[in-house]
């Protein structure tokens, strides 16, 4: 039973993480290459608004549809997903894995729009493990949602230094700087992403020329 529910658990999140229900064949929209991007690093809610800006726009109206389908499915199973990671916890005496139960308990609970849980989920996670990147940087993206920008910024600093093999810190960064108007400090996170994920490099760059473009 144990091993059923830990396998369901991950394999969730597995399909939520990839996105498989975008259409590659619109892939050229850039709404919709960005919102791709985003949400296949974690960052689900800024996904969601240039999904919004591509369902403005005719050659991507549907595809960004079908995608926000998929977000909200997500959503639908998010309490069943919180329901496992307890059981995990509750169950589990690999104590030196619950970090992750805790991680993954955040992310669940804020696709279900429940933010002080989430934050309690990813403190908890970060009081038993101190060296996983993602959790700062999921920690960090609920701060900048929640209007806790210097603690966000923090939090996705420490991310970048942790981040151990893990690229998306530098990208979420980077598009936190450029939300937040701190373009000065993009190109550093672009640079550094441009061997290893040119796709990163790209849209931080697209993305800080926009921006200026709209200053």
């Amino acid at each position: 039973m144990k091993l059923q529910k830990l396998f369901f658990f991950n394999l969730f999140l597995v399909l939520s993480a990839c996105g498989s229900q975008f259409d590659e064949n619109v892939s050229g929209n850039w709404n919709l290459i960005v919102a791709r991007n985003l949400d296949q690093a974690g960052d689900f809610f800024h996904a969601s608004e240039y999904l919004m800006k591509a369902m403005k726009e005719n050659d991507a109206k549907e595809s960004a549809e079908s995608y926000l389908e998929n977000i909200n499915k997500r959503k639908e199973k998010a309490s069943d997903c919180v329901k496992d990671a307890r059981f995990n916890l509750d169950t589990s005496f690999l104590t030196r894995y619950h970090f992750r139960d805790y991680f993954q308990m955040g992310y669940c609970y804020e696709l279900l729009g429940d933010e002080r849980n989430a934050l309690e989920s990813y403190n908890h996670s970060i009081q038993l493990n101190q060296k996983h990147a993602m959790t700062y940087t999921y920690r960090g993206l609920l701060h900048e949602k929640s209007g806790r920008i210097q603690e966000a910024e923090k939090d996705l600093r420490l991310a970048v230094q942790k981040e151990g093999g893990h690229l998306s810190p530098r990208f979420h960064l980077g598009m936190f700087f450029i939300r937040n108007r701190k373009i000065e400090f993009v190109e550093e996170q672009a640079a550094a992403l441009e061997e290893s994920r040119p796709i990163y490099t790209k849209i931080l760059r697209e993305e800080m020329l926009r921006k200026n473009e709209n200053r």
